[in-house]
């Protein structure tokens, strides 16, 4: 699990540098979306599943409290987090011609409905999982309604949500209400993905229930599930394709889970070096693109390795200084 979330962390730096750019061969550029398009629903279904697989034994009382500190822990390191990024975020409102207002409107926005500015895109994983967490507490230990409308109203937002940023993307137009409708959801939150988060945390929310029944699953049968998924994923679009990467992300989770690992004491170093990562690497990437090659929209090979390089060796670097501070350690 923690080698996989190290990897899926160098994937994230993947996303947002695209090393395969100027790649013109359609068969690797779709398996390389259909890989890199897990990375992100790997981690909130990990953090589902890590969460609730500690409290699930406990009273109903006590799970709440952990969730809701847990909830609790998520937005406090993401505002921290936003802080670390603000001069990142003051360059984009300072350089991007808008006015004071509208930059300051856009901010907020960012802050409350996105969970992102311009080169902190990271930092949109920690407020959905904050939102989730604070729904799944709601509806199942507030409210008392079953796992069973939990899941329901879950596949609900995904389907909802995607379909609102496939909407978007391409342009399509609806007639009257709908399209007003959407002109307004949009201006809020810009497109659907802070919702989507919900979906994963829930579905590791279930695992950890049923992680018995999970573990008497055989690996072949996850190995032919990803075959299934990718296949269907590159071969569809729009909502079904979609669907088709909740099913791969799921499957490739559920056979990383189950696998029998033996324990290494380079585990912990993997889960420590996969946050820092995860959360560095825009800086680094900003650093790149703004003081060195000054060109904010850099891509391709070479951001990619320096910014890998340049993230680890940065990571690396505050792990050993974590040791000795708390401050250090508080940011993670």
């Amino acid at each position: 699990m923690d080698l996989m979330k190290l990897i899926m962390a160098i994937v994230v730096i993947a996303i947002h540098t695209e090393p395969l750019v100027r790649c013109e061969k359609i068969a690797v550029l779709n398996l390389y979306k259909a890989i890199s398009d897990v990375a992100v629903p790997f981690f909130f279904l990990a953090s589902g599943f890590l969460v609730f697989d500690k409290v699930i034994v406990l009273p109903k009382e006590e799970q709440e409290r952990i969730i809701l500190n847990y909830a609790k822990k998520i937005l406090k390191l993401y505002l921290i987090w936003t802080v670390i990024y603000l001069p990142i975020t003051i360059y984009d409102y300072v350089t991007n011609g808008e006015s004071l207002i509208r930059n300051i409107f856009a901010f907020f926005k960012g802050l409350i409905f996105v969970g992102c500015h311009w080169n902190s895109w990271p930092l949109w994983y920690l407020l959905s999982v904050f939102y989730a967490f604070v729904l799944v507490r709601l509806i199942v230990y507030k409210k008392g309604l079953s796992q069973k409308v939990l899941t329901i109203l879950a596949v609900g937002v995904y389907l909802i949500a995607n379909e609102f940023t496939i909407i978007l993307n391409n342009g399509y137009e609806l007639n009257g209400f709908g399209q007003q409708l959407i002109k307004v959801v949009s201006a809020v939150f810009v497109n659907g993905r802070i919702f989507t988060g919900f979906f994963y945390i829930v579905v590791g929310f279930l695992m950890a229930q049923y992680k018995q029944l999970l573990f008497r699953r055989k690996s072949s049968e996850f190995l032919f599930f990803i075959a299934i998924s990718i296949c269907g994923k590159i071969a569809t679009e729009g909502l079904l394709e979609r669907c088709f990467l909740a099913m791969l992300a799921v499957s490739v989770f559920c056979f990383i889970l189950i696998s029998k690992v033996p324990d290494c004491k380079y585990w912990h170093t993997c889960r420590n070096l996969s946050t820092k990562i995860y959360l560095l690497h825009m800086i680094v990437y900003s650093f790149l693109d703004i003081v060195i090659l000054d060109d904010r929209y850099a891509n391709g090979l070479m951001c990619f390795v320096i910014t890998i390089i340049g993230t680890i060796i940065l990571s690396f670097g505050l792990i050993y200084f974590e040791k000795k501070s708390k401050v250090i350690e508080k940011l993670f």
